[in-house]
């Protein structure tokens, strides 16, 4: 579609960037100025619409200038392109399609085939090139099944994380025991802590009338040593506990 048949002369087209630039213009200067005024304003007019109007009415006195410029020069580009947008349409006879599909005498997909046959003759372009409903509705089912996927197994990740922390876990603990209860435990790993403070482990083989006997294996094989009862301060057996 040319710019002539959308009621666009050279003149049209210059007076639309010179407006676009005069408009930027003014809105900066409105929210330099705003900026000056409080940081909150200036974030404001810069972020939140229809903000600046409101603070070019409360600080007339400060921006009237500028903000008259803006908002003449935004009226204006507002209906210009809202001329450019009716004249897109009438092109199209979008509105027409629509009488159409409303009156009964074409159906929905007719007047898309119709809109699409019309949009590239416009733009110059194969109608082929077009997307079509169906492949649209293809994407949209590709996407959606996508996204049941991506459901599904978030929904399994999370099931096998709740599972995981349902299922009782185990550790190896040390436990505290008594010498007379040193039979109990004969087999099993244990730590001993001497009256000294010096710490030693390994399995215990024996238990005799004044002393124990622990097992540990080094590089060089297994070797057995004996603790004295007397030197004992305290006694621990390496148990699994499950939680």
């Amino acid at each position: 579609m040319s710019p002539e048949e959308m009621g666009l002369s050279s003149g049209t087209i210059a007076m639309l960037g010179l407006l676009g630039i005069v408009s930027l213009i003014s809105f900066i200067w409105v929210v330099v100025i705003a900026f000056k005024q409080d940081i909150i304003w200036g974030l404001g007019c810069l972020f939140i619409p229809l903000i600046i109007i409101v603070f070019g009415i409360m600080h007339w006195d400060k921006c009237k200038k500028p903000f008259l410029i803006y908002v003449v020069t935004s009226i204006v580009l507002g209906v210009m392109y809202f001329k450019i947008v009716y004249a897109v349409f009438s092109q199209t006879g979008a509105m027409d399609l629509g009488a159409q599909v409303e009156s009964g005498e074409i159906t929905q997909q007719e007047a898309e085939q119709r809109m699409q046959q019309r949009m590239a003759e416009m733009f110059g372009i194969d109608a082929g090139q077009l997307p079509q409903p169906e492949q649209a509705q293809s994407a949209e089912d590709k996407i959606s099944s996508l996204t049941d996927q991506m459901n599904q197994r978030a929904e399994h990740a999370e099931q096998e994380a709740a599972n995981a922390a349902a299922a009782p876990q185990r550790i190896k603990v040390y436990n505290a025991f008594r010498i007379s209860q040193a039979r109990d435990y004969l087999g099993k790993n244990v730590r001993i802590v001497s009256k000294s403070d010096v710490e030693k482990q390994g399995v215990l083989k024996e238990v005799k009338y004044d002393r124990l006997v622990i097992e540990r294996n080094l590089r060089g094989g297994d070797f057995s040593f004996e603790v004295f009862f007397e030197d004992i301060k305290s006694l621990e057996v390496e148990e699994w506990e499950t939680f």
